[in-house]
């Protein structure tokens, strides 16, 4: 609804006009502070040996492995453009400024995590037979790995909302480098609780990791002669290449089990409040919060910083009460919750790929 105009029915309703928006609108705004961690271990062994003229052996053994955790805490809302009301645009039609009636507020704790690890081992074999002729022969080996030991990561969003505490929760787009920044936030507009934990309650919980494994086997056979006017070389070369991809996620089976930010009148399903102790961290905005940006003094003042596996550990601790009965499935269809989040085996993103080739040259 564009600010100025009136409508007869609540906007986002089943008898809603048509949407009038047909430019770009802000639709998942956050505000989020990450910190990452990256760890590198990385070793190298080499034999070589020469037992005779003209015969050289090689082996050689390359390991790595990385490890990254991220931890991305922060605020954010969705946006529908069939619930915006108050709309203004630029004359090039830029949506400057919007506000959405009854919106939650979710407070995420996000943990991204991986690990990789990647081995070569090979063997060289160099063989001068006669003054005219010589021989090669390699064999390699390397296997890289995703998330070997099932390393896993979360997003447990937190917050309020489906009730008396959703707020009609506007975005403002200044243009420049200025930031945008949200207005009438807080639980039912009251921003001085935006992130009072008293108001908080349980939401969606996301789990997921992938696991692969890619696996070369190499071969190689090599004949070469060679005199003052002539040199030409022969041989076979083998290659298996062999991938294996996994994926799981508690998404769509368990992740709604404490969704609704608190049990009715306060929401819709799940418990409230939070335990304090779990969200009490927050970080701080204001003018310095992203460097060379205007307008940081306009954004929520503090966010809470929860930390997600805080909330895992309380919500399964519960052993099931207040969770939503009916919110779950497994891979064969509905399943009453159990009041334990649980990945299955993303079958759609699993993939068994090989590749085989055999290659003679001269």
């Amino acid at each position: 609804q564009l600010k100025g105009q009136t409508c007869a029915v609540a906007p986002g309703s089943a008898t809603s006009p048509p949407p009038t928006i047909n430019d770009w609108f802000i639709q998942d705004y956050g505000i989020y502070q990450e910190h990452n961690d990256d760890k590198r271990v990385g070793g190298r062994f080499v034999v070589q040996a020469k037992p005779v003229d003209g015969l050289e052996m090689t082996l050689d053994d390359n390991y790595a492995k990385e490890t990254l955790v991220q931890i991305q805490q922060g605020f954010s809302a969705w946006f529908n453009n069939t619930g915006l009301t108050d709309v203004v645009q630029a004359a090039d039609g830029t949506v400057t400024s919007f506000t959405q009636p009854g919106t939650p507020t979710d407070f995420q704790a996000q943990i991204n995590q991986s690990v990789t690890t990647t081995n070569t081992l090979g063997f060289n074999v160099k063989w001068d037979a006669t003054e005219h002729t010589s021989y090669m022969f390699d064999a390699y080996n390397a296997v890289a790995k995703l998330d070997p030991g099932g390393q896993w990561g979360l997003d447990a969003d937190v917050g309020y909302g489906n009730g008396p505490n959703a707020t009609s929760l506007g975005i403002v787009v200044p243009g420049g480098k200025n930031l945008p920044y949200p207005t009438g936030y807080g639980p039912a507009g009251d921003a001085a609780n935006f992130a009072n934990p008293a108001f908080i309650g349980s939401h969606v919980l996301v789990e997921s990791y992938n696991q692969n494994t890619d696996m070369i086997n190499q071969l190689k056979l090599e004949g070469s002669w060679h005199d003052d006017q002539l040199k030409f070389k022969y041989g076979v070369q083998f290659t298996r290449d062999a991938e294996t991809l996994r994926a799981f996620t508690d998404l769509p089976y368990t992740w709604q089990m404490y969704a609704g930010y608190g049990p009715p009148p306060i929401g819709s399903g799940g418990v409230a409040p939070i335990p304090a102790n779990l969200i009490s961290n927050t970080f701080s905005t204001g003018s310095n919060f992203i460097n060379g940006w205007g307008n940081g003094g306009n954004l929520p003042p503090n966010i809470i910083a929860a930390n997600g596996y805080a909330i895992l550990y309380y919500l399964q601790g519960l052993n099931g009460a207040g969770m939503n009965v009916g919110a779950c499935s497994n891979l064969a269809g509905a399943t009453p919750c159990t009041g334990k989040y649980i990945m299955y085996q993303n079958l759609g993103g699993s993939q068994d790929v090989t590749e085989s080739t055999v290659s003679p040259y001269l």
